[in-house]
């Protein structure tokens, strides 16, 4: 593939951790449904914010990739608390 004269070659930038994600880009990244997603936001899981200024239509909610990553390694068996520590 030919890279336009006008664009840099991918390696001239440095490669930035993603912090903040749509929610296409999180379905498509972590595996997980988009109404799982809402449903984690809702119930304050995982962290989002709403873009929202005066006159627009729509806002665009982006939700913080590192607390849906932290979401999910709650899962990881390392994590899980056995029934005996939660007494």
């Amino acid at each position: 593939m030919k890279i336009p004269q006008n664009t840099p070659s991918d390696s001239s930038y440095p490669s930035l951790p993603i912090k903040w994600v749509r929610d296409k880009q999180a379905v498509a990244t972590y595996s997980i449904s988009r109404t799982k997603l809402w449903q984690l936001q809702k119930a304050g899981k995982i962290r989002s914010v709403s873009l929202t200024e005066p006159g627009m239509a729509r806002a665009t909610r982006l939700f913080e990739a590192k607390s849906i990553e932290a979401y999910i390694e709650s899962f990881l068996p390392e994590n899980q608390k056995t029934k005996e520590e939660t007494k």
